[in-house]
């Protein structure tokens, strides 16, 4: 996927709500891209993401499917229960922006679908200008 094909509403969005949620480091902006791992990478994780996915659903208008909370996030606290759950339910998968942002465009989550799409690790953003938050810059080289 070209980065000149992708929707930046829906990105921006999507940004912004992680934000809201997790925030970033000052230079996240350099090294995001629709590979970065929402929880692994930005943090997002428990209730936080329990929220987010709630919204992202609802915004967006996606046929949750065979989304599972605890494939992809932590819950909230220490987990007693982790070994009680099966495997596939220990927050062992990954979950990128790449497939939220699949999922948002193409309205349906399909966890065999999305975890098998390779994304690009390119960057989203390349200048200061086009991110979406106020306070972040990009070191040009």
């Amino acid at each position: 996927m070209d980065k000149n094909d992708l929707n930046h509403e829906v990105l921006n969005y999507l940004v912004e709500r992680i934000y809201f949620y997790v925030g970033f480091g000052k230079k996240a902006f350099e090294t995001l891209s629709l590979a970065t791992r929402v929880s692994w990478d930005l943090g997002l994780d428990g209730d936080d993401a329990s929220a987010f996915m709630e919204d992202f659903f609802e915004h967006f208008g996606v046929d949750p499917g065979d989304y599972d909370h605890y494939r992809y996030f932590k819950p909230e606290g220490t987990d007693i229960f982790v070994f009680f759950r099966s495997k596939d339910r220990r927050a062992k998968t990954v979950m990128t922006l790449g497939m939220l942002y699949n999922a948002a465009q193409t309205k349906a989550w399909d966890c065999e679908t999305l975890e098998k799409i390779n994304f690009s690790t390119l960057p989203i953003y390349n200048r200061t200008e086009e991110i979406p938050i106020e306070g972040f810059s990009i070191n040009t080289r």
